[in-house]
C-alpha cells in the first residue's frame, strides 16, 4: 500500500497511518518522526509504503518541489511570514535520495510525487540512481505516481495524466498513476490506458500489470543528447544535400 501524506500536519492522514499501523500493534510509527516536525525545514511531501501488516517499510520524501506551491526562494523567516498570511502556500523541506521499494512478489518500483512526473531529465536521474540493499543499480518494473490534481480545476488533471503517458512511453515502463480527485488510472508503456476513474469520482482499479524485465531505453542511457545528435544530423543532412543536388533553374 502505497500512501501520500500530503501534509502529516492533516489529522485525517495522521489517524490513517494509526490505523494501519494498528493492525499488529506495530510500533514504527516512530519512524514518521523523520518526515513531519513543526519546523518546516524538517516537515517532507512523502511516500509511505505500508506491507501487507500495516508496517511502514519505506517511505521517499520529494526532491523536486513546485515552486510557490511547496517552496520559497526568500530565505527562512521571509517564507515562514508569507505562508503564514498566504494560506495556499505549503513549505516543505526537499529530499535527498531516490528510493527502491520492493513488493512482496519480489518486483522492483520506485515513486514519484506529482509534478515531478513532468520532467524527463529528472525521472532519468531517478531511473539511473536506484540502487538495492547490496548496492547494486537496478531497474524498476513499474512506476507509481501519487498526485494532487485538485488545483486547476477540470484542464490540470487531463494535461498532467497527458504527459504522464509521454513518460511512460520514453522509459518504456509501466506507470500506476493515483490522485485524490481524478485521473487514477494505469498507463502501460505504449501510451494506453487500462481504464481510469474520472475527476471527483470515487472508485477503484482492477487491473493485471504486465511488467517483464526492461532494459534502459535510449533516452534512459543518454537523454537528451540524443536529440540533440538527431537535430544536428539533420542540419547536416540539409547542408550536404544543399551542396551536392543540383539546382535548377527556373524556366523563363
Amino acid at each position: 500500500n502505497l500512501v501520500n501524506l500530503y501534509n502529516l500536519n492533516n489529522q485525517n492522514n495522521l489517524t490513517y497511518v494509526n490505523n494501519l499501523n494498528n493492525l499488529n500493534n506495530l510500533n514504527n510509527l516512530n519512524k514518521l518522526d523523520a518526515l513531519y516536525n513543526s519546523d518546516y525545514e524538517q516537515t517532507f511531501n512523502s511516500t509511505l509504503f505500508f506491507n501487507q501488516y500495516g508496517e511502514l517499510v519505506k517511505y521517499y520524501n520529494k526532491k523536486h518541489l513546485i515552486p510557490f506551491g511547496e517552496t520559497l526562494p526568500f530565505g527562512r523567516k521571509i517564507n515562514k511570514w508569507i505562508s503564514e498570511q498566504i494560506t495556499s502556500i505549503s513549505l516543505f523541506a526537499r529530499g535527498d535520495s531516490y528510493v527502491l521499494f520492493k513488493n512482496r512478489n519480489g518486483f522492483y518500483f520506485t515513486s514519484v510525487i506529482c509534478y515531478e512526473m513532468l520532467f524527463p531529465e529528472y525521472l532519468r536521474e531517478v531511473l539511473n540512481g536506484l540502487v538495492d540493499e547490496q548496492g547494486r543499480h537496478r531497474e524498476v518494473h513499474f512506476l507509481v505516481n501519487l498526485s494532487n490534481d485538485s488545483w486547476y480545476g477540470k484542464v490540470e488533471p487531463e494535461q498532467h495524466l497527458f504527459l504522464s503517458r509521454w513518460r511512460a512511453a520514453e522509459f518504456n515502463l509501466p506507470v500506476v498513476r493515483s490522485t485524490n480527485t481524478g485521473i487514477s488510472t494505469v498507463i502501460y508503456p505504449s501510451g494506453e490506458l487500462g481504464g481510469r476513474i474520472e475527476v471527483n469520482r470515487q472508485g477503484y482499479l482492477d487491473f493485471t500489470l504486465f511488467s517483464p524485465e526492461r532494459t534502459p531505453t535510449i533516452y534512459q542511457r543518454y537523454g537528451v543528447m540524443v536529440v540533440i545528435a538527431f537535430a544536428f544530423g539533420l542540419i547536416v543532412l540539409a547542408a550536404v544535400l544543399t551542396v551536392i543536388v543540383p539546382k535548377h533553374k527556373p524556366l523563363s
